[in-house]
């Protein structure tokens, strides 16, 4: 399939040059060499066709969080899905949802509808399909506890549908193989009260609202925490609160943010993240782990 082809076929939904920084939280990032927002199923496979075909490199966006995109740009195409997989609706078990979908307006319809499991989720500022991924978790709580099985397509143009024995999940982690794409999952809910459900959200919201910059936009925290203290009070103890390269600084809130104060690049957080794991490893030994995902430039 030529590109004219597929732009034909899209009718309006593919585009070049798009700059990423509309398309994340942390307002970072230059442009794609091609954006797509497919509608459904069939619309993917046939991108996913054209893209091996072209041998062009393919990033997956949903609400473009835990996302920090170089000022280059991202050199192949970009599939975002939040426009078309934002489906919703309820099994025997739980929830069957699409990946587009934003966990809020996950936890609102478990809230209507009395179903708990997913309220650690209250401030999380990502899709569906990105907190599976990443095994996105709060207040003791995490996704791939709640995952009973996901569909997607890798590649190759293969659909899958994939259970709960063959999934692993960790601290932010998941077995998902980086190139596949989830379509849609079905979250395994129990039944609850809802006035005990809205609760706990409201008790989470509160928290979130005053240990982290939610007015502001970033892209969630930057490090994993090591296993022996947490990577927000490693970065405090070396004096990083308040650090700043250019637009980008490191919250007064909460250590492991870095906020874009309005005209930042990514650069200049870039920067700045080396600035605070050399400061970590001189003070502690220890060598910071990204838990935001850095793309675009040579690497894709």
């Amino acid at each position: 399939m030529s590109y004219e082809e597929l732009s034909k076929r899209l009718k309006g939904r593919l585009a070049t040059g798009k700059p990423l920084s509309d398309y994340t939280s942390f307002g970072l990032g230059g442009p794609a060499k091609l954006l797509v927002h497919p509608a459904d199923e069939k619309d993917l496979e046939i991108i996913l066709g054209f893209t091996r075909q072209e041998g062009m490199k393919v990033l997956v966006l949903g609400a473009g969080t835990n996302l920090l995109v170089r000022d280059s740009g991202f050199p192949g195409l970009v599939i975002r899905m939040a426009e078309g997989f934002t489906g919703i609706s309820p099994t025997q078990e739980g929830l069957e949802v699409e990946v587009g979908i934003e966990a809020k307006t996950v936890l609102d319809y478990c809230l209507s509808e009395e179903l708990q499991g997913m309220e650690f989720s209250a401030g999380i500022p990502g899709s569906v399909g990105g907190m599976i991924k990443t095994n996105a978790g709060a207040f003791g709580g995490e996704m791939g506890s709640v995952v009973a099985k996901i569909k997607g397509i890798n590649r190759d143009g293969e659909w899958l549908e994939i259970g709960a024995d063959g999934l692993s999940f960790g601290y932010r982690y998941s077995n998902i193989p980086q190139d596949f794409v989830i379509t849609r999952a079905w979250l395994r809910l129990k039944k609850g009260k809802r006035e005990e459900l809205k609760r706990v959200v409201s008790e989470n919201l509160r928290a979130k609202a005053t240990t982290q910059p939610i007015s502001q936009r970033s892209a969630g925290c930057i490090f994993k925490n090591p296993p022996q203290v947490p990577a927000a009070k490693l970065i405090e103890e070396v004096g990083g609160k308040g650090m700043r390269v250019g637009e980008a600084m490191v919250s007064p809130l909460h250590a492991n943010f870095i906020v874009n104060l309005g005209g930042a690049t990514a650069s200049q957080a870039l920067l700045l993240i080396d600035q605070l794991r050399k400061k970590v490893r001189k003070a502690f030994g220890l060598t910071l782990e990204l838990e935001v995902k850095v793309v675009g430039g040579d690497d894709g």
